[in-house]
């Protein structure tokens, strides 16, 4: 997903980070970005802790600062590094693997390579948000030479609520 900036790309990964532990057994997400501040600020406090502590029904299971674990074989995790060896070991039958901010510089090829790995095995899927900031890097890739590959999905901004305000009172 890409899009310009406050259009609730933190919200989309919340929810999702929230849902898919609640609908499989053995299952992992994980959560990354391009910053520690992004992840457990951003993502975690701000949105995933506000839509756990709002749910209508009981999440249930044991949220922490910047993980959540129903079970054993149930959880979300945020993940902040920069090199592909931290990556390893993430085993589920079902992973949804998070990419914020996806676009940042910091989630280089390398990264993106590791996070390839994790997604190899099982029944895995991908949710990778973000500004096109840059005019490189595997998130820029997929949205051009390698559309074909990937299910895009495009935000723009005279598509949101606040531009269009703005543009009502101009």
């Amino acid at each position: 997903v890409r899009s310009c900036n406050a259009v609730g790309k933190d919200f989309i990964a919340a929810v999702a980070a929230l849902w898919y532990p609640t609908v499989w057994e053995d299952v992992a997400v994980p959560t990354k970005g391009p910053t520690w501040h992004q992840l457990e600020a951003i993502l975690w406090r701000r949105e995933i802790h506000r839509l756990y502590r709002q749910s209508r029904y009981p999440l249930g299971g044991r949220l922490l600062d910047t993980s959540w674990s129903i079970s054993p074989t149930r959880k979300a995790m945020a993940i902040s590094t920069v090199t592909k060896e931290a990556l390893q070991g993430i085993h589920a039958e079902h992973v949804l693997f998070i990419v914020d901010e996806a676009s940042a510089r910091e989630i280089g090829d390398e990264v993106w390579e590791a996070i390839d790995a994790v997604l190899a095995s099982g029944d895995s899927r991908l949710l990778a948000l973000g500004n096109p900031t840059r005019n490189e890097g595997a998130f820029y890739r997929a949205f051009h030479e390698q559309a074909d590959d990937w299910r895009v999905f495009h935000v723009s901004a005279f598509d949101t609520p606040n531009l269009q305000a703005c543009a009502a009172l101009g």
